[in-house]
Order: C-alpha cells, then structure tokens, then sequence
C-alpha cells in the first residue's frame, strides 16, 4: 500500500465488528447532579424551596436532573455541551510524581514528575486556581490548574508535613 492508502488506514480503528473512523467521545458524568438533587430533597420542602440557577459558571454546581425541576420545564433543554466532566483527582506519591486520575473509571490518566523528593503535603488555594505543594527535602512549590510551577523555594531544611 501506498502512503495514501496507510495514511487513511490509520484514522480507521476496529469498533465491534466493523472497521469505522475513530471518533473522539466526550464524557459524561452524571453522578454530581444527582448527588446534588438527592441533597437538596433534605431540605426542600417543596417547589418554592429550589434555588434558580443563572447562566453563569457559578451556577454549574446547582445543576440538577430534569426530575429535580419539574415545575420549570425549559430546565431541561440542552442546547450545547456546557463542561466536560471534572471527575479528576490527583495524588502525589514518595517518587516525587503527581498522578492525574479519571474518578469515573479509577485508571490513571496522566504521571509527571514534580518534584526531587516525596511529595508529602498538597492543597489547594481557596479560589481552586493553585495548587500548593510540599516535599521532604522542604521545598515548596506553587502551580496552576495546569500544572506549571510558578514559583519554587526552600522554605525548611526538613521535611514538611502539612501545607
């Protein structure tokens, strides 16, 4: 086969039993809104008790299932794809790498080095936009959601415990 031919046999891959284009399927997660409706049931006396929710991204947490709205059908339409799932965590491990981990599924999505020595204190800032790290060696870094280091310094000559 020709460089055509190879090239247009790699965008094919076998799905079930057929060879058809690969397609790339956007993750749903459903289980925060409904976790967040079954909460609200505790509270909610009826409908007068539901919070709006406005278009902004402030909003997103308050989204519920088209059960929980009932009295306010235009709830329920979609539009557009508004987020991708935000079922990630990460972890921080003696080797010094942080793990980026699909909570749906429980594998591991991506492992890149972050520091020389085990992580052993990680949190977040109160606006979720850096994340702050610890080692044992004492060093202290700061990142973006991204995980570009921002700033990196030596704040103890031991082992930090608690950041």
């Amino acid at each position: 086969p020709d460089f055509s031919q190879q090239q247009a046999m790699q965008q094919l891959t076998f799905y079930g039993k057929w060879m058809r284009k690969a397609v790339n399927q956007k993750p749903i997660d459903y289980n925060p809104s409904v976790i967040k409706y079954l909460e609200n049931r505790l509270w909610q006396r009826d409908q007068r008790d539901i919070r709006a929710v406005h278009p902004d991204a402030g909003y997103y947490n308050d989204l519920v299932p088209p059960i929980g709205m009932l009295k306010n059908p235009r709830n329920a339409v979609t539009t557009k794809f508004v987020q991708r799932s935000t079922n990630k965590f990460i972890t921080g491990a003696s080797s010094g790498e942080f793990t980026l981990w699909n909570g749906l599924t429980f594998n591991f999505e991506t492992i890149f080095q972050a520091h020389n020595s085990p992580v052993r204190a990680m949190t977040w800032s109160h606006n979720d936009m850096w994340m702050l790290t610890a080692d044992h060696r004492g060093y202290v870094k700061c990142q973006q959601t991204n995980m570009n280091t921002i700033m990196m310094l030596q704040a103890h000559k031991e082992a930090i415990r608690k950041a």
